[in-house]
């Protein structure tokens, strides 16, 4: 798994057509689970399947960690949720704690049995959890 994993991570910057990036994102996606062999990971796929994918809206990771907005966390009136999971191995917990610090309508909601996708990981929490925020900022 973790050579299928380092593959298809190897092939995010070539993957500049729809084809190519649908291809990517699917062989990636148990990177994004806190299980790897999840098996709602094929469920997850195949509910996706018609996913329409734009390579170009795509932010690749070296140029996400060029993105600098922490001294601008401050400038964001609305009422923030920040979602966590536990298991991420792309946005770390500690990344989101320091947007909740820098935000100051900021709540933070750490998913303990979640990597990056707890809507699918801890569906039932992950509503609860928005509603609630929700409710709370109508």
């Amino acid at each position: 798994m973790r050579l299928r994993i380092q593959d298809a991570l190897s092939r995010e910057a070539a993957a500049t057509t729809p084809a190519l990036f649908e291809t990517f994102v699917r062989d990636v996606t148990p990177f994004h689970f806190a299980d790897p062999l999840d098996p709602r990971i094929g469920t997850y796929l195949d509910e996706t399947s018609g996913t329409i994918f734009r390579p170009d809206a795509h932010i690749h990771s070296a140029g996400m960690a060029q993105i600098a907005v922490e001294d601008r966390l401050g400038e964001i009136g609305a009422p923030l949720l920040v979602i966590a999971g536990r298991h991420d191995r792309s946005s770390t917990v500690a990344a989101a704690r320091a947007i909740v610090k820098g935000a100051p309508n900021g709540e933070y909601a750490l998913f303990d049995q979640s990597g990056h996708l707890p809507f699918v990981e801890e569906p039932e929490l992950f509503r609860a959890t928005l509603v609630g925020f929700l409710d709370r900022h109508p």
